[in-house]
């Protein structure tokens, strides 16, 4: 959850925060409308990253071994494995369905 913003303190603690008189009786507290702003906010920043993950996750199942082995081969990791058999692992797990169900479960929810 982001975090929320300040909406700064009551005007009399004793009553809670009192609005001013304005023309309409029926329109709602500033604070509220300030909370649903906020809210929107954090929906929408939701929908925004869970949409770069699943974009990112069908983007590493379309890479191929070579791509994967010039990536790994130009890295500066120390891998327990050649480059190829890495690319070759890590395509592998690209490719499985677990991989796939469990990024665009994690993007859903998002």
């Amino acid at each position: 959850m982001l975090p929320q913003p300040n909406f700064g303190r009551d005007r009399d603690p004793g009553k809670g925060a009192p609005e001013p008189e304005g023309d309409d009786p029926n329109a709602k507290p500033k604070k509220l409308l300030r909370l649903q702003i906020a809210l929107w906010v954090e929906v929408v920043s939701a929908v925004v990253a869970g949409n770069i993950l699943a974009f990112y996750t069908f983007s590493l199942r379309s890479a191929s071994v070579a791509e994967l082995t010039d990536v790994y081969e130009n890295s500066n990791m120390d891998l327990d494995q050649s480059p190829a058999e890495t690319a070759q692992a890590a395509h592998d797990f690209y490719q499985s369905t677990n991989f796939l169900a469990s990024n665009l479960v994690i993007a859903g929810f998002a």
